[in-house]
């Protein structure tokens, strides 16, 4: 079989193939063998009818149709292994040349090569603080309270803070015609919380648990429902209960229940400093990553993508963005509609960030092939370790060492990424 390829630009390449006599032998036998299963020939189980009679039936035209196919896309096959073709997409183009032999050429998108050199390394991301300010400490004990306060019911006039459970409906002010989506039954709130349209939950403080109230409620001007921007809305409002806030105390026990073992206030407050510079420093290096391959991707990817490696990113963060959705408790299609958006007109939105993710990840690929890092027990054993570190309580750290013992689980689980962090390591220190 001979092989030819011709570059047409940096992500396209044209393969002319000459058909070996093996191959072509080969296909015709599939072909028949194939075409002998598809046919009704009285007399003849399917799959059984000698080639003559096959011939007779359908045509030597047909069959002779059907082998060629067979043997370009074996043909294909063979030579894309042979010639250790970066393929991305199917080809196009199917030009048959010459039926003896045959000769056939194809077009075929491929991942394009990069011009690397070692000037990449002169690309320098400089850091940025990283500091945790004690407002972001207390930021994140008044999150953990709101998070395990409990609420009792009480007979008492609702204040910021309280809980109330309401039934309310909007209505037209003029005609107190019921208006579409503005109503709800059974609806618990936490006055201050700002869950509902600015200026609501103000007039529910005073009310007690069987009150009625009327009041108008206009809309913001960059409401996201466009009949309703700016729109006066009147609400007719009816109390159930409501329920006064129980805080939790961070004593030592409840603290257990949060970090696995036992602190005191401060030591705890000292472990959501840590946590939060853990963060930030890890936020850091991900931006300073990004950063770097921002910049190479500028230097080196020069030419156009394959529409393909582009289409898969913008499936990918597509998929992303449901994931978030689905997981927040919303269905994606209303989420969508909410927006105002399809996903085909989400695809137009992503695609300069997708073909930016699309060269990072190219420019990411080729400087990690020209790294050639190893991997070795040591460094599978910190990435684990890595991981049960996220977790408080012993258990589940055993649980995240245990899952990965088997180490050549752990090395398809942890390759890719340890090989990253350690180039970055290096890189950027």
């Amino acid at each position: 079989m001979k092989i030819d390829i011709k570059e047409l630009s940096a992500s396209q390449v044209q393969v002319t193939i000459t058909v070996s006599d093996e191959i072509l032998a080969a296909s015709r036998k599939k072909a028949v063998d194939r075409v002998s299963k598809e046919v009704t020939i009285d007399g003849f189980r399917k799959g059984h009818v000698p080639e003559k009679v096959l011939i007779a039936k359908v045509g030597e035209d047909y069959l002779k149709g059907q082998a060629q196919m067979e043997a370009i896309n074996d043909a294909y096959r063979a030579a894309l292994e042979e010639k250790d073709l970066p393929v991305v997409d199917q080809p196009t183009d199917l030009d048959i040349t010459s039926e003896d032999p045959l000769t056939f050429t194809l077009k075929v998108a491929v991942l394009p090569k990069l011009a690397l050199d070692k000037d990449y390394k002169k690309i320098k991301i400089d850091k940025q603080d990283i500091s945790v300010k004690d407002e972001e400490v207390e930021e994140v004990i008044r999150d953990t309270t709101k998070r395990f306060t409990t609420y009792e019911e009480a007979d008492v006039a609702a204040v910021m803070g309280d809980r109330a459970t309401i039934n309310f409906a909007g209505m037209d002010p003029k005609d107190n015609a019921p208006l579409p989506n503005t109503d709800g039954k059974d609806q618990p709130l936490v006055l201050g919380d700002n869950m509902f349209i600015p200026g609501f939950e103000e007039n529910l403080v005073g009310m007690k648990k069987g009150d009625a109230k009327d009041f108008l409620i206009t809309f913001p001007k960059d409401y996201h429902h466009e009949p309703f921007k700016n729109k006066e809305v009147k609400f007719h409002v009816e109390v159930l209960k409501v329920e006064k806030a129980v805080a939790p105390e961070f004593t030592e026990d409840f603290i257990e229940k949060l970090r696995g073992k036992k602190m005191n206030f401060d030591a705890f407050k000292l472990s959501v400093r840590e946590m939060l510079e853990k963060e930030k420093a890890e936020q850091e290096r991900a931006r300073r990553e990004d950063a770097f391959l921002g910049e190479a991707a500028k230097k080196y990817v020069t030419f156009e993508l394959p529409h393909s490696i582009v289409h898969q990113e913008l499936d990918h963060m597509v998929q992303e963005m449901k994931t978030r959705v689905t997981g927040q408790g919303m269905r994606f299609e209303d989420y969508l509609a909410h927006l105002g958006k399809t996903e085909h007109s989400l695809h137009d939105d992503f695609h300069p960030e997708a073909e930016e993710r699309a060269k990072k990840r190219l420019v990411l690929s080729e400087l990690l092939k020209q790294a050639d890092i190893e991997i070795s027990d040591a460094d599978l054993d910190a990435e684990i370790e890595k991981i049960a570190g996220r977790f408080e309580k012993e258990e589940y750290k055993q649980q995240v060492r245990t899952m990965y013992a088997d180490k050549a689980k752990a090395r398809d689980a942890f390759s890719a990424q340890i090989k990253i962090t350690k180039f970055f390591d290096d890189l950027l220190g």
